[in-house]
């Protein structure tokens, strides 16, 4: 009987010793696939959902997220406006819960450069105000996009006080915080 009761005390040592191994191999590895979330993967799950998002120079603004890639993120705000926010300005992000969306072992290979949704935007014309990383506001269209910067034309032709030629301000994507189309 002393035996048996020896080997169960033993026998239940060990599970526990298993058991403690296993929840300390679990936390590892928890914190481990942790280290490997961007940020853009949590807001992947938040797609359709109203975010709050501060930004560099443009302070806070709020709505309801429509799409996220790696170097930025597309916002509908509430007077029916789209925000495009360079992924480099943003500070901080309110209202994103706790899951995330990973991309998988092979990201995805083509991601729409930033480049490329200013051109978007320029195509059909509309009007834009520009924040800039230090909050000062360009108004006007988006006459052409480079390779690192786009021009606002303000003061189209034909437009009063203009006498034809529209002013020029080549902004750098790396100074831009907040492009609004309005």
């Amino acid at each position: 009987m002393r035996w048996e009761r020896l080997f169960s005390d033993i026998e239940a040592q060990l599970d526990e010793y298993e058991r403690l191994d296993f929840d300390d191999e679990i936390a590892v590895r928890t914190r481990s696939v942790r280290k490997e979330i961007y940020l853009v993967d949590r807001l992947r799950y938040e797609c359709g959902r109203n975010i709050e998002v501060r930004v560099q120079g443009a302070g806070v603004v709020r709505g309801r997220l429509a799409s996220v890639v790696p170097s930025w993120m597309l916002i509908g705000d509430e007077s029916g406006g789209e925000l495009l926010i360079p992924r480099a300005a943003v500070l901080a992000v309110s209202g994103a819960g706790m899951r995330a969306a990973l991309h998988g072992p092979n990201p995805p290979v083509v991601e729409p450069l930033l480049g490329q949704a200013i051109s978007a935007v320029s195509q059909d014309r509309s009007p834009v105000v520009a924040t800039l990383l230090d909050g000062s506001l360009l108004t006007g269209v988006i006459d052409r996009v480079g390779a690192d910067f786009f021009d606002v034309a303000s003061g189209l032709p034909g437009e009063a006080g203009t006498r034809g030629v529209p002013a020029r301000t080549a902004v750098a994507f790396s100074a831009l915080a907040l492009l609004r189309r309005t």
